[in-house]
């Protein structure tokens, strides 16, 4: 589980590594507020680019083969870019 706290918010990542659904939380979000999600190869492709007030969400990468993927997570001003593993 990867867990980081940016002002007054906490972002969950979990499971990571994963060999598959990563679940992603970002908690103290106001009700029915949206952040952007995104997830790419270390090459650059983009793999999921979504917008979504679902909190938390499920990033599906079943279909990734297995690698190091970048997630960006951005609410507002608050950017968080981390590694995620795919088994």
């Amino acid at each position: 589980m990867f867990t980081d706290i940016f002002a007054e918010y906490q972002l969950h990542v979990y499971p990571n590594p994963t060999h598959g659904e990563l679940k992603i939380e970002l908690r103290g979000l106001p009700e029915g507020a949206s952040y952007h999600l995104l997830i790419a190869s270390m090459s650059g492709q983009v793999i999921i680019s979504r917008k979504t007030t679902e909190n938390p969400t499920v990033a599906d990468l079943t279909e990734c083969p297995a690698g190091i993927y970048i997630m960006r997570i951005q609410y507002k001003d608050y950017k968080k870019d981390f590694k995620v593993i795919r088994l």
